[in-house]
């Protein structure tokens, strides 16, 4: 009887898997080819599964062999064996100490050399920190003062590069202006060794200026006067669960710096030095030392009461659908919460410096509202006109303070597809480590416009789009803010060296729509390039419903109401809690991360022909790759009759003509294209497992589907979809080893 009964299962799940892949096919169909209408022409484009893999696999396995052609998909960390002259890291053997010095490697190896040293102590430690051992202001060495260069920016030169020539008195010092006590507390021993220009405050955005110059300006104020985080993190090792942390001394003076910290003469006394032609150098590799702090520093993990949703227990649950529920009382939080948040911490005695951070900010956001709060984060406007600013680049998606090129930026010696490389790792690599941050501190959020856009499309992230959001509940926005705000998470040293700082603005408690340009309550920001992810809180607030909500009809709430379950952010984006939950666990780019409930309902509403488009900014998508590849490269392979209407370019024909290719010539393209065919290797697994998740979570139409759950078999498909999701290897190199060793070796 129980065989019995195990066939009919087995029949009923086989009848239910072929439903499946006829729903499957309906949606590929329904997906990719409404822009001609036509399902029977469409059905020639599909590739059969088993005959495309037998056509591409011998092009995979070349990727995967030849990592001498194929080297941007050797994603370990080679370069790990470092030799630094003592000249370079001791102030006593240095003879130029007005050079600048950094290397991730030696900078990771020192701290977490130190942090060995604290045992098992349940103390969080304190250390030393100056920001010229955590970023990268090397590219002022030739701007330093001491090299007496007639050409030396100076803020007078500056004001020149800068669109209106405003008077620089406002953000910038010529180093001689600075007194005694102010070269002392910015870490160094004398004005020889900073720049001439002392960037202390932001060029407004009305005054534009040249690349270099913002690149200037984000080094000398970084190096200068960037204020100090309050807490450093570094994640685990193998992705176990866990931190390390250390708080970071307040203290401004040279002895923070690891040129003249005690730090730097431990790492040298627990390390080999050579002497090699006379010179002294330190021999070392990081790993040894972080291995070391990770065998005698207990990494912090959240207790079951810190973590207040039981995130970890759903994420790490071996079944089940890992969905997230959210209440309504998450996206509540009243003037009179904050004022009682103000006396609870006003009354307590020693209050640590994020906490007396979040208490001023409280206090600052009750001075004002919408209508009249100062902006709170600044972007480094840039000029249009620069020759080089070659996709007309505003500067409006990187952060001032950290700013280090346009991502487009035509620069010597770099190719347009060493760009987009760069581009592709830092964006991995900010998404990745938000994602680890939030589920090693059992935050919620879940990614929201372009990049759920992007992630209906194919699971990854536009190639053409930098912008990164993800929502919150006010309440998770609250608890960012008072726990980790000015915190800076360091990337596991076995992946790589970013760093990123969690950075939440003072006017989070106002919840009305903005006015001033705080759109945006958080940001978690790139060190090495100043992007970032945007971080916004959905609240109740008495926010009216813009005039396109009401046409529509997708959210509905009385004007001036604060009452009703409509939460919004502080720009126009109004939803409901069925919008939004449950959430789903899902993947991006192969990083774990929440979507919301109704997800093709909210884009059609934000992106009317956003789910149809196959072209934007010169990219079209080739279904049968799951890909957006460049049109140029399209070009190539297509005859005049596949890319002219009438004599003229036309795009439609184009795309048709795309649409249309044959296994044959897709393989040509492959073959044609390295960066194509890596791309093609990186995704083609994550690509293929979405297709499968979005025929469970959408109808035959397109549609959100709103009962996924009902069917008991497609709930155990989905359960086995979701249950191989997991902090996977990271799918490209990291930008250091990308930058300093491997572009210039290739």
């Amino acid at each position: 009887m129980a065989l019995i009964k195990r066939m009919i299962f087995i029949s009923r799940k086989a009848k239910f898997f072929f439903i499946l892949g006829l729903a499957a096919i309906n949606l590929v169909l329904l997906t990719y080819f409404h822009l001609d209408g036509s399902l029977s022409s469409s059905l020639a484009q599909l590739i059969p599964t088993n005959e495309w893999d037998s056509l591409v696999a011998p092009l995979l396995k070349e990727v995967s062999a030849n990592k001498t052609r194929f080297w941007t998909t050797n994603t370990p960390l080679r370069h790990l064996d470092v030799e630094i002259p003592l000249s370079r890291i001791v102030p006593s053997e240095n003879i130029n100490e007005t050079e600048l010095f950094w290397d991730p490697r030696f900078t990771i190896a020192a701290y977490t050399n130190e942090l060995s040293k604290f045992g098992n102590s349940n103390d969080v430690p304190t250390l030393p920190f100056h920001w010229a051992d955590w970023a990268d202001v090397t590219a002022l060495n030739d701007k330093l003062k001491y090299r007496g260069n007639p050409r030396q920016i100076t803020c007078k030169r500056l004001r020149l590069r800068i669109r209106g020539h405003p008077n620089p008195d406002y953000f910038c010092k010529d180093v001689d202006a600075l007194t005694d006590e102010e070269v002392y507390e910015s870490g160094f021993l004398s004005r020889e060794q900073m720049p001439q220009a002392v960037i202390y405050d932001h060029c407004k955005h009305e005054h534009q200026a040249y690349n270099d110059v913002r690149v200037f300006m984000a080094k000398s104020y970084v190096l200068t006067h960037l204020p100090k985080p309050y807490k450093v993190i570094i994640f685990n090792k193998n992705n176990e669960r866990g931190v390390f942390e250390f708080i970071v001394d307040q203290e401004r003076n040279p002895q923070q710096r690891l040129l003249y910290s005690d730090l730097t003469q431990n790492l040298i006394s627990d390390s080999i030095v050579k002497e090699v032609d006379g010179e002294k150098r330190l021999s070392f590799n990081h790993l040894n030392y972080f291995d070391k702090m990770a065998k005698s520093f207990p990494a912090r993990r959240l207790s079951k009461e810190e973590d207040v949703h039981s995130l970890h227990n759903v994420i790490d649950s071996n079944n089940g659908t890992k969905m997230m529920s959210l209440g309504p009382e998450l996206f509540s939080h009243s003037i009179q919460k904050v004022d009682n948040l103000i006396k609870e911490l006003e009354s307590k005695d020693d209050k640590s410096e994020p906490e007396l951070n979040f208490l001023n900010g409280m206090k600052e956001s009750r001075k004002y509202n919408g209508t009249n709060e100062p902006t709170y984060f600044k972007m480094p406007l840039l000029n249009i006109q620069e020759s080089r600013n070659i996709h007309n680049d505003w500067g409006w998606h990187y952060d001032w303070r950290f700013f280090n090129d346009m991502l487009f930026f035509h620069k010597r010696g770099w190719t347009n597809e060493q760009r987009i490389e760069r581009t592709n790792i830092i964006l991995e690599r900010l998404l990745r480590n938000w994602v680890r941050f939030t589920e090693e501190k059992g935050i919620i959020s879940w990614i929201m416009h372009g990049p759920l856009l992007s992630w209906y499309w194919n699971g990854l992230m536009f190639p053409y789009d930098v912008d990164i959001d993800v929502q919150m509940p006010i309440s998770e926005l609250v608890r960012l803010s008072k726990n980790y705000n000015q915190t800076l998470v360091v990337e596991n040293p076995q992946e790589g060296y970013g760093r990123f700082l969690i950075d939440i603005g003072s006017y989070i408690h106002n919840r009305d729509v903005s006015e001033t340009g705080n759109h945006i309550d958080g940001r978690f920001i790139d060190v090495d390039s100043g992007i970032y992810i945007d971080i916004t809180g959905l609240s109740k607030s008495t926010a009216n419903l813009p005039s396109e909500y009401k046409d529509k009809q997708l959210v509905e709430k009385a004007d001036n109401s604060a009452d009703a379950e409509v939460y919004n952010d502080r720009r126009k984006h109004f939803y409901t809690l069925p919008q939004l939950q449950p959430l789903r666990y899902s993947m991006m780019n192969g990083e774990p991360v929440f979507i919301p409930n109704k997800v093709e309902e909210r884009l059609r509403f934000e992106y009317e022909t956003g789910l149809d488009k196959y072209e934007f900014n010169g990219w079209i998508f080739v279904p049968q790759l799951q890909l957006w590849v460049l049109k140029s490269n399209l070009m190539k392979i297509l005859t005049d009759e596949e890319t002219h209407k009438d004599e003229t370019e036309d795009i439609e024909t184009i795309v048709n003509s795309v649409k249309n290719l044959s296994s044959e010539r897709i393989i040509k393209l492959l073959q044609s294209n390295d960066d194509i065919l890596k791309e093609y290797f990186l995704s083609k697994d994550l690509a293929e497992w979405h297709m499968k998740e979005k025929n469970v979570l959408f109808d035959n139409n397109g549609k959100d589907r709103i009962d996924v759950l009902e069917d008991s078999e497609r709930k155990q498909y989905y359960e086995e979809l979701v249950g191989e999701i997991s902090m996977r290897s990271p799918m490209r190199m990291c930008l250091y080893e990308y930058e300093k060793f491997e572009r210039t070796a290739h």
